[in-house]
C-alpha cells in the first residue's frame, strides 16, 4: 500500500456507552468503548440533588480516562431509589382507585408463588392496603 493510500484509510472513531446507577449511598458509573475499553467510577450519591453526583462522576470518569464528549454515543440511567423505598416501606402515603371489579388486582398480583409447593408460604404485604 502506498503512503498516500495508507493515510487515506480511516479507522472508525471509538465511541462509548455510559451507564449510571444511582443508589442511596453511592452512584456507579461505567463506560464501555467500541474498542473494548471498560472504565468504572464510584462516587457518593447526593440526596439533595441526585443529578449533582451523577454529573460529577461522569465528568471525573471522562477526564481520568481521556474520553471526549464527542465520543459518548449513548447514556443510560437507572436507579434503585424507588425499589429501595418500596422494599423499606418508605415513601409517600399512597392510595389506589380502581374501576368496578378490579379492587383485588393488587391482592392477586400475578398469582405466581416463588415456592410453588410450600404450604407455609406467606405473601408479602400489598404495596397499598385495602
Amino acid at each position: 500500500m502506498t503512503e498516500a493510500a495508507h493515510s487515506a484509510v480511516h479507522l472508525p472513531k471509538r465511541q462509548f456507552r455510559v451507564g449510571i446507577d444511582i443508589g442511596g449511598t453511592f452512584t456507579d458509573i461505567v463506560a464501555t468503548g467500541t474498542d473494548g475499553a471498560i472504565f468504572v467510577k464510584k462516587t457518593s450519591s447526593t440526596p439533595e440533588d441526585y443529578s449533582l453526583g451523577s454529573c460529577r462522576g461522569v465528568q471525573e470518569l471522562m477526564q481520568e480516562n481521556g474520553i471526549g464528549a464527542d465520543e459518548v454515543d449513548v447514556v443510560v440511567h437507572a436507579t434503585t431509589m424507588a425499589t429501595n423505598a418500596v422494599l423499606e416501606g418508605k415513601g409517600a402515603r399512597t392510595g389506589l382507585i380502581t374501576t368496578l371489579g378490579f379492587r383485588d388486582v393488587l391482592e392477586f398480583r400475578r398469582v405466581r408463588v416463588p415456592d410453588l409447593y410450600n404450604l407455609d408460604y406467606v405473601k408479602p404485604k400489598p404495596l397499598v392496603p385495602r
